[in-house]
C-alpha cells in the first residue's frame, strides 16, 4: 500500500511539472482550431465501441491516424496520431465490429470545456479516457478498410446488445435504462430524472458497475458451480474468465477495473492458500488503472471508488472495534439471542454505510456541492435489496436470451424492487432538510479532513499496541492495562463522535464576504448573478436561445458551487426566451433542485406586449416565489452600501417590441457603478439618457461597468448612449459564432472609440468582477 501511495504521489508531481509539455503533445490541433470550429480531414483507426444516444450515436476509435483533406493545407496531419477519438454519426453501420480498421471523412472539433464555475467539464471527462478531440461524420462517409475483427470482443458486444434488448422487451423504458446501467455499464437509455433522483438520495452508486455488483455475480456463479460439483480449481478458473469477459463486455470502467483486479487477487490467494489483504489488492489495482489511464487519478469515479474501499478496509473496522462493544458469538438457539444477533447485524450494516458515506463525503461535496441527509438510512433499506436486484437482473437477462417468458418472470421481480427504490427515494425527497448544499470545499479543508481521520485511527491503534505490548504483560501490568483499556474503549465512542462532528463542520460553507457580479456564459442569452457584502444574492435574467436546459446544467450548478440555495431577488428585464428559459426551469424544478426565489420582479408593459411566455413566467412565479411584484422606473432596492435603481420602463410602457421595455438597472456600491441594459433598443436608450441627465444627483456621471445591450447588436448602444455612460469596462453576453453575428463590428468599433475594456462571454467564458475594490 505504501509503495503504491509513493508511486502515485511521484506520478502526480511529475504530471504537475510536465503539464505544459504534456498538454501540447495531447492537444496538438488547438492552434489550428482557434480560427476554425471544424476542420475537415480523413480519420482512420481501429473500431473500439459504439454508443447509441437519444439525439445522436457515436463510435470510438483507438490508434487513430489523421490525414490532410484536399480542402486544407495541413501537411503536418500526415504524421498526426491520437490514442482515441469519439466520432458522432447519424447511424452506426450494422456490419462494423470491434477490431475493424475503418476510414472516414469527418470534421474534427475541440471537446467543450467548462466555462462557468460548477459546470460539468466534458473536456476533462474525455481526457480521463484518453480522448482529446471529437469529430462529426456524415452518413455514408464511414468505410471498413480491414474487416478483420476481434472475435472475443465482437461476441461479447453482441451478447451485451442482446441482453439489453431483453431488458427493453421485458421492462418499461425507465426500469430498463436503470438495469442496463447497473449490469451492462450502458447508460445510453437511462432516464435522466431517475438518475438525478438516485443521486440526490445518496444511492447513485447503484447506477455504476461497482465492486458490490461484481462480488455478488462472482459469489452467485461460485455457488452455481458448487451445486454442479465443479472442481474448486476449475471453478476458480471459470470465475476468472467470467471476470475478464465481463470487464471487456462492460468497457472496463474505473470501478469495474478496480473490482475485477481485486477479485482476481482474492481468487489467486484462495488457489495458493494465502491470506487476502484488501489494501494490498486495492493499491495494485490503483497503480494498474493510473498507468493505463493517467488522468483517472483526478476523476470522481476513481476517487469515490477508492475512498469507499478505504472506508470498508480501515474506517469500518476501527469504528466496529470501538463502537460495537461487548459483542459475543451469538447463535440462534433462542429468541432472545436471535434478537441480539439481528440488532448487532443492523448496527454493523448501519456502521458500514456510515463509514462509506463519512469517508466519501469530501469527494461528493467537491464534485456535486451537496449531500443527501437521509442517504445513510436509505442505504440500509436499499443495499440488501440490491443484492437480489443484481442476481435476478442477471438471471432474467441471460434466461431471456433463450426463454423470454422465463426472463420476464425474473425481471418482474426486478421491476418490483426498482419501484421500491423509486418510492423510497420519492418519500425521502419530501422530508425536510433532504439535501444540504455546502458548495465546493477548498482542497486545504479536504486535506485537513482526511489527515485528522487517518491520524485518529493510527493514534488509537498505536495506543492499543502499546497497552498490550509484551513489556506490559511481562511486568505484570496486564490486569491494570485491561482495566484502563476498557475505560478508554467505552469513552472512545464519544471522543470519536466529537471529532467526526468537528470534521463535518470543517466542510461546512464559509459565508462569502467577497461581493462580486458574474456574467455567465450561457450561449446566446443573458444571466447575471450578483452577490452583495450582506450575503444577498441577485439574479438578473437567466435564459438562452442557443443552449438547452441551462437552468439544470449551468445556473443551478453555479449557485450550488458557491453554496447558494436562495435567490433574494430575481429581476427579469423582459420575457424573451433568451432571458427567461433558465428561470422557467428553476421555477418548474424548485422541488428537486431546491433553489428558492424570495422576491420575483418583472416590468409591467402594455397588455399587448404580454405574450404567452410572460404570462407563464408570472404564473409560475406566483406559485413558487414568496413575493411577486412589478418593477418600474425609480423603484429602489437598498442593501447596505449597495443601491439598485430602476431607470426604465414606466408602468404600462408601450412599444412595438418586447426589447424596448427591457428593465434598465443602475447599481452603485461605494465607488463602483454598473448599468445593466437587457435588450434595450434605440427608443428605450433615448428615455434612459433623458432620465440620467435629468437626475444627475441620483446617478453617476459615468459608469464603471456596462452590460452591453442586446448581446452586442449594432442597433443598440449608440454613440450618444456611450458618451453619457462612458464605461471603463463593457461586458457582452453572446453565444460563440451565433447565427445573429453578435457582437456586430459596428458596435465593437463604437466601444473601441471610447477606450473601454471589452469582455465577451463567447471568448472569455463567465466574466466575474468585484463589486468592491
Amino acid at each position: 500500500m505504501w509503495v503504491a501511495i509513493v508511486l502515485l504521489i511521484l506520478y502526480l508531481i511529475f504530471n504537475i511539472l510536465s503539464e505544459e509539455q504534456t498538454y501540447k503533445k495531447r492537444y496538438i490541433f488547438d492552434d489550428l482550431l482557434k480560427n476554425n470550429d471544424k476542420i475537415s480531414m480523413n480519420i482512420s483507426g481501429e473500431f473500439e465501441s459504439s454508443l447509441e444516444g437519444e439525439n445522436s450515436d457515436s463510435i470510438i476509435l483507438k490508434h487513430v491516424r489523421l490525414y490532410e483533406n484536399s480542402s486544407y493545407n495541413l501537411k503536418m496531419l500526415n504524421d498526426a496520431y491520437l490514442p482515441a477519438i469519439i466520432i458522432y454519426v447519424n447511424d452506426i453501420p450494422k456490419d462494423i465490429n470491434p477490431g475493424n480498421q475503418i476510414n472516414c471523412k469527418a470534421k474534427l472539433m475541440n471537446i467543450k470545456s467548462a466555462t462557468n464555475p460548477g459546470e460539468f467539464d466534458l473536456r476533462q471527462y474525455y481526457c480521463e479516457k484518453k480522448i482529446y478531440y471529437m469529430a462529426v461524420c456524415s452518413e455514408g462517409d464511414i468505410n471498413i478498410i480491414n474487416a478483420k475483427s476481434n472475435v472475443i470482443k465482437t461476441f461479447l458486444f453482441q451478447l451485451r446488445d442482446n441482453i439489453k434488448k431483453v431488458y427493453i422487451k421485458c421492462l418499461p423504458e425507465k426500469e430498463a435504462g436503470i438495469i442496463c446501467a447497473m449490469l451492462l455499464g450502458d447508460k445510453s437509455i437511462i432516464d435522466e430524472d431517475a438518475k438525478e433522483l438516485y443521486r440526490q438520495n445518496g444511492i447513485g452508486h447503484l447506477l455504476a458497475i461497482s465492486g458490490l455488483h461484481v462480488t455478488i455475480l462472482c459469489m452467485g456463479l461460485k455457488k452455481l458451480l458448487s451445486k454442479l460439483r465443479v472442481n474448486e480449481k476449475a471453478a476458480i478458473v471459470i470465475i476468472v474468465l467470467f471476470l475478464l469477459f465481463y470487464g471487456l463486455m462492460t468497457g472496463f470502467g474505473v470501478s469495474t477495473s478496480r473490482a475485477v483486479v481485486m477479485m482476481l487477487f482474492a481468487l489467486a490467494a484462495q488457489i495458493n492458500g494465502r491470506s487476502y489483504d484488501m489494501l494490498s489488492a486495492m493499491s495494485v489495482s490503483a497503480v494498474f488503472i493510473v498507468v493505463q489511464k493517467p488522468y483517472a487519478l483526478f476523476s470522481c469515479s476513481f476517487l469515490l471508488s477508492y475512498c469507499a474501499i478505504i472506508a470498508i478496509a480501515v474506517v469500518y473496522p476501527f469504528l466496529e472495534k470501538y463502537v460495537i462493544v461487548n459483542e459475543k458469538l451469538i447463535t440462534h438457539k433462542n429468541k432472545e439471542k436471535f434478537f441480539d444477533y439481528v440488532m448487532i447485524e443492523i448496527r454493523k450494516s448501519f456502521l458500514m454505510s456510515f463509514s462509506i458515506q463519512f469517508f466519501t463525503l469530501p469527494v461528493i461535496l467537491y464534485f456535486y456541492y451537496e449531500t443527501p441527509v437521509y442517504g445513510l438510512i436509505l442505504n440500509l433499506i436499499i443495499l440488501p435489496l440490491s443484492n437480489l436486484l443484481v442476481i435476478f437482473g442477471a438471471i432474467g437477462g441471460v434466461l431471456g436470451l433463450f426463454i423470454l417468458p422465463a426472463g420476464k418472470f425474473f425481471l418482474g421481480i426486478v421491476y418490483v424492487i426498482l419501484n421500491i427504490f423509486e418510492k423510497s427515494c420519492t418519500l425521502f425527497n419530501d422530508f425536510p432538510f433532504h439535501i444540504i448544499v455546502t458548495g465546493r470545499p477548498g482542497r486545504c479543508k479536504i486535506f485537513i479532513y482526511y489527515f485528522v481521520i487517518i491520524s485518529v485511527i493510527l493514534l488509537f491503534n498505536k495506543m492499543e499496541m502499546l497497552l498490550f505490548s509484551n513489556y506490559a504483560i511481562k511486568n505484570e501490568l496486564y490486569t491494570y492495562v485491561v482495566n484502563i483499556s476498557r475505560k478508554v474503549k467505552h469513552k472512545t465512542i464519544f471522543i470519536c463522535l466529537e471529532i467526526l462532528l468537528l470534521l463535518v463542520f470543517i466542510l461546512a460553507p464559509v459565508r462569502n464576504k467577497n461581493a462580486d457580479i458574474s456574467f455567465l456564459d450561457i450561449g446566446q442569452g443573458d444571466c447575471i448573478i450578483m452577490k452583495s457584502e450582506s450575503g444577498r444574492v441577485y439574479m438578473i435574467d437567466g435564459g438562452s436561445s442557443s443552449k438547452k436546459n441551462i437552468g439544470k446544467y449551468i445556473i443551478t450548478p453555479y449557485l450550488k458551487y458557491y453554496g447558494i440555495t436562495r435567490i433574494d431577488y430575481c429581476i427579469v428585464t423582459h420575457s424573451d426566451s433568451d432571458h427567461v428559459s433558465g428561470i422557467l426551469e428553476i421555477l418548474e424544478h424548485k422541488k428537486s433542485d431546491r433553489i428558492q426565489i424570495d422576491n420575483f420582479m418583472i416590468p409591467e408593459p402594455d397588455e399587448s406586449l404580454k405574450d404567452e411566455t410572460y404570462k407563464k413566467l408570472l404564473q409560475l412565479a406566483k406559485e413558487n416565489c414568496k413575493k411577486v411584484s412589478y418593477i418600474k422606473k425609480f423603484d429602489m432596492i437598498q442593501d447596505k452600501n449597495l443601491k439598485i435603481v430602476c431607470i426604465h420602463p414606466e408602468r404600462g410602457y408601450y412599444s412595438d417590441s418586447a426589447n424596448a421595455y427591457s428593465a434598465v438597472l443602475s447599481i452603485t456600491n461605494n465607488s463602483n457603478s454598473i448599468l445593466l441594459t437587457g435588450d434595450l433598443e434605440k427608443d428605450g436608450e433615448t428615455s434612459v439618457i433623458e432620465t440620467l441627465n435629468q437626475h444627475r444627483n441620483l446617478f453617476p456621471k459615468s459608469y464603471t461597468l456596462l452590460k452591453v445591450a442586446h448581446h452586442g447588436s449594432k442597433n443598440s448602444t449608440s454613440d450618444e448612449f456611450l458618451e453619457r455612460v462612458n464605461p471603463d469596462i463593457s461586458v457582452i453576453s453572446c453565444g460563440k459564432k451565433n447565427r445573429y453575428g453578435h457582437p456586430h463590428d459596428e458596435l465593437l468599433n463604437r466601444l473601441k472609440k471610447i477606450n473601454t475594456t471589452i469582455f465577451r462571454t463567447d471568448m472569455d467564458g463567465a466574466v466575474t468582477l468585484p463589486l468592491v475594490q
